[in-house]
């Protein structure tokens, strides 16, 4: 299609510091692809108001409209001409009306402009194709314009243009979220769970994340206390409140220092290991240093194969507690630092059934036998049970 004639379409103009020097984040060309889109749908929408006894628009009607982005312009900015490429394969074709694209485009530039002068949009704009814009410009940050210059004028698009846009029929718009809070609710086999935002419950699925995010949500599900931060995209309504996720790009543990030191193993058998005799009132022995080490080691490599960092407590005797807590499972070892034992007890919430076994560990390889019945007691390990 190099050798196919070309004629000016549309020219977008991104104003923003991103954009200075002609530059163009690789995260803002989708929003070409979405603008096409959105011609494209209107396009289709004219033919059938012209049209209507017909049911589908004429073969090769979707594939003459061909856009080009062919060099970056403005200086201080930077403009995005595209152009209307002609293919050859569908030059001699007789659409009934030649300019809908064309006309598409000035109309979707009218409804941008009605909606920046709190004017009705016209009325050929189908109401349907508003929901096309949460695509359109969905990379937008606040500060951050698209001029769309063509021959029928000027009109600037931004996220409030975007929002009023999606609204005019629409419940809720979509924007990007990066928001902190506790997770109320996780539903392994629905793969869905809630996060408390702002005193509201606001749903997500987990149907697309990878290991690490859905290990974060099940952890917090369990213990209350962490802070979750979830980074991706959003539904929000009019009053710009966030209602769910949808889509999750990123999930880990908000900066919650004293959670994150409870949870922190070093640092935790660091602290155990300053206990002195009598700790207990009066009672309670003093830790082996040297059996803390080792029970360091083998604590990190449990964890460094994905199970949950535990729970550590210590006991009269001087030994460790350990306890890792599931949604429905609860697994508790006790490490004896001076023979390097551990007795392991996993416990079924719904049922009560139990699961007993000691290990001698004479090494820290040996670890692996922990990590075993652990992970047999996570979602994971009951899944495949």
């Amino acid at each position: 299609m190099s050798d196919a004639p070309r004629k000016p379409f549309v020219t977008h103009v991104l104003h923003g510091a991103r954009f200075d020097g002609h530059s163009v984040p690789v995260d803002v060309l989708p929003d070409i692809a979405a603008y096409r889109e959105l011609v494209l749908a209107v396009a289709r929408a004219l033919f059938f108001e012209r049209n209507p006894g017909r049911k589908r628009v004429p073969k090769g009607f979707e594939d003459g409209f061909n856009l080009v982005l062919r060099h970056i312009t403005d200086p201080g900015c930077a403009g995005l001409p595209l152009e209307r490429a002609e293919d050859p394969a569908t030059a001699q074709l007789a659409l009934p009306v030649a300019d809908e694209f064309d006309e598409a485009r000035d109309l979707i530039a009218a409804t941008i402009a009605a909606v920046n002068a709190g004017r009705p949009v016209p009325a050929t704009f189908p109401l349907w194709a508003a929901a096309m814009f949460n695509a359109f410009g969905g990379s937008l940050r606040e500060g951050e314009r698209i001029d769309l210059s063509g021959p029928s004028g000027t009109s600037s698009y931004d996220r409030d243009t975007r929002k009023k846009l999606v609204l005019l029929r629409e419940t809720t718009y979509e924007d990007r979220c990066d928001v902190i809070g506790r997770i109320a609710l996780f539903d392994i086999d629905r793969m869905s769970f809630e996060l408390v935002v702002d005193d509201r419950r606001v749903a997500g699925r987990l149907d697309e994340v990878a290991e690490q995010p859905f290990a974060v949500v099940r952890t917090a599900a369990v213990h209350r206390g962490l802070l979750v931060r979830v980074v991706g995209r959003g539904a929000f309504d009019r009053h710009d409140r966030l209602t769910k996720f949808v889509h999750i790009d990123e999930v880990a543990y908000a900066e919650d220092e004293a959670m994150k030191a409870a949870l922190d193993i070093g640092s935790r058998l660091r602290a155990l290991g300053e206990l002195q005799p009598g700790w207990l009132d009066g009672e309670g022995v003093a830790m082996d240093p040297a059996g803390l080490d080792w029970l360091a080691r083998v604590l990190e490599l449990v964890v460094a194969e994905n199970a949950p960092r535990p729970h550590l407590y210590p006991t009269p005797d001087g030994a460790v507690l350990a306890e890792w807590t599931f949604p429905d499972a609860e697994v508790s070892a006790e490490f004896d630092l001076g023979r390097r034992r551990a007795e392991v007890v996993g416990t079924h919430v719904r049922t009560q059934a139990t699961r007993e076994a000691d290990f001698e560990l004479a090494d820290v390889a040996s670890a692996v036998a922990i990590l075993d019945f652990v992970t047999k007691f996570g979602p994971d390990g009951m899944a495949r049970a």
